[in-house]
């Protein structure tokens, strides 16, 4: 079975609100905001695997943010939130087996499927996400 794990950004509203002041206008609704933990396209057995029921909290002391633009086009606007128990929780799902298709491991949020503004601010405040 392919195995599919995230985190909900549980103050995603206020991201949402961050975004949408800059002129951000096509962005995701809050309630689809996420950080993918990890996707396999190779199949797991999800019993092997203990997930994280605990939330986390990415301050800007503990995760380095950046605004980017992922996709073929370059209009996909991701906020990256790399964070060390992030990558931790990749590699335990790699080191069991997990596929990943991307050159390297980058948390992120996606914002927008469409969009061409490079002059955005990184959301400052801490985010927080749910349980995996």
């Amino acid at each position: 079975m392919q195995l599919y794990v995230s985190r909900h950004v549980l103050n995603a509203d206020e991201i949402y609100k961050w975004f949408r002041l800059q002129g951000v206008n096509d962005l995701e609704s809050p309630q689809d905001l996420h950080i993918t933990q990890v996707y396999s396209k190779t199949d797991v057995n999800p019993d092997n695997f203990v997930f994280d029921k605990d939330n986390i909290i990415l301050t800007m002391e503990n995760s380095k943010r950046d605004i980017e633009f992922f996709g073929e086009d370059k209009n996909i606007l991701v906020m990256t939130c790399s964070n060390q128990m992030m990558t931790d929780r990749f590699k335990y799902f790699e080191n069991l087996g997990c596929s990943f298709d991307y050159d390297n491991y980058t948390p992120h949020i996606t914002l927008s499927h469409n969009e061409s503004n490079k002059n955005l601010m990184i959301y400052p405040e801490s985010i927080i996400l749910g349980p995996e």
